[in-house]
């Protein structure tokens, strides 16, 4: 357990929880049990609770945990895979900027007393990401509290140095190593697109994708184009995709709270995570393609608004986040207007589709 310095934050009254739920961006999570507790931080008092619930990811059912501090979740956990033993869940550490910390010397001051660990080596399971985490008992309040604080303390951007005034504008640093390049974002739009495209020529060319591990289940949705539709449309709710869509829901919303007329900063997380939905839907763009009445092409057919009425909600939220202005931590835009056709595409439809 974590000793949580008074001189940090307090923790004052705790009241204990029945089954609550709360309310995503994207749908309503239930929670079995939960505690509220205030906490004193820099002479201010804040609200704050701690859910304990399930939800399936990296491979099945995990205990899941969210700390929230005055209504904003700041932090998750997830079910070690000794858990049994340990009790204990994993959270991931984050850098300013809210990108994933990966080595000890990206750690943000203040974890000095907490358990840190591979989150790969704890959870070893697909989509198990190569950074570090902490590692918390799911009942610790003081640690998860701690862990919010801290994570709530954290810039959003990371700031440029300062020129010196003694040094004529010149900004002096230790002699280490330069950072690493910064990714060609074209470079990455192309990768993208590619890959997008060999996702739409597995549907056109009839090759068997692997939506499960069991084959039969694979070769009857490749033998049946209804049994196909449903499973595209029941990726969306399914890992990694619903996992990256909670992703992207905690980076924008609630929308009110994003400053207007300024670009939207997204972590290297968040942009892959903003990647792998439009991946996605690509997919759904060249089912609801294949659908088409070859007779009457600008006819909706039944099965393209199921997919579209399906998705409708969700592809409406996307559209509102790939419509603002979008840069990564060092201030350099996100290209996704390519990669956001098959999106726009989409909407038009749904907008279509329910046109009076």
């Amino acid at each position: 357990m974590t000793t949580v310095d008074p001189s940090v934050i307090e923790i004052l009254a705790i009241e204990k929880h029945a089954p609550f739920d709360f309310r995503w961006p994207e749908g309503t999570k239930s929670f079995e049990t939960g505690w509220s507790f205030a906490l004193r931080a820099n002479g201010r008092r804040h609200t704050a609770r701690h859910g304990l619930g399930a939800r399936e990811v990296y491979g099945r059912l995990r205990v899941h945990t969210v700390t929230r501090i005055d209504g904003e979740v700041q932090v998750e956990g997830v079910e070690a895979d000794d858990y049994p033993a340990s009790r204990a869940l994993i959270s991931r550490l984050r850098r300013p900027g809210r990108a994933t910390a990966r080595t000890w010397e990206e750690v943000p001051t203040g974890y000095e007393g907490f358990e840190i660990v591979d989150h790969r080596r704890e959870i070893d399971a697909p989509y198990s990401p190569q950074c570090l985490a902490v590692k918390i008992r799911e009942d610790d309040l003081d640690s998860w509290a701690l862990h919010a604080w801290l994570r709530s303390q954290l810039p959003r951007k990371t700031s440029a140095p300062t020129p010196s005034p003694r040094t004529g504008g010149a900004v002096h640093s230790s002699a280490k190593l330069p950072p690493p390049p910064s990714p060609d974002a074209q470079a990455v739009a192309r990768a993208l697109l590619a890959h997008g495209d060999t996702l739409a020529s597995q549907l056109k060319d009839g090759e068997i994708t692997q939506f499960t591990p069991n084959q039969q289940a694979n070769q009857l949705i490749h033998d049946d184009p209804f049994a196909f539709l449903l499973a595209v449309i029941s990726e969306s709710g399914m890992p990694p995709i619903s996992q990256d869509r909670h992703v992207i829901g905690s980076a924008f919303e609630p929308l009110s709270k994003l400053p207007p007329s300024e670009p939207v900063t997204l972590t290297d997380d968040e942009i892959q995570s903003l990647f792998d939905v439009l991946w996605y839907v690509q997919r759904v763009a060249a089912m609801h393609k294949s659908l088409r009445s070859s007779l009457r092409p600008r006819r909706i057919t039944r099965s393209q608004a199921l997919l579209l009425d399906s998705l409708g909600a969700a592809l409406d939220i996307w559209h509102a986040y790939v419509s603002l202005e979008l840069v990564d931590t060092t201030g350099a835009r996100i290209p996704i207007t390519k990669s956001g056709a098959a999106l726009h595409h989409l909407v038009g439809e749904y907008d279509r589709l329910h046109a009076p």
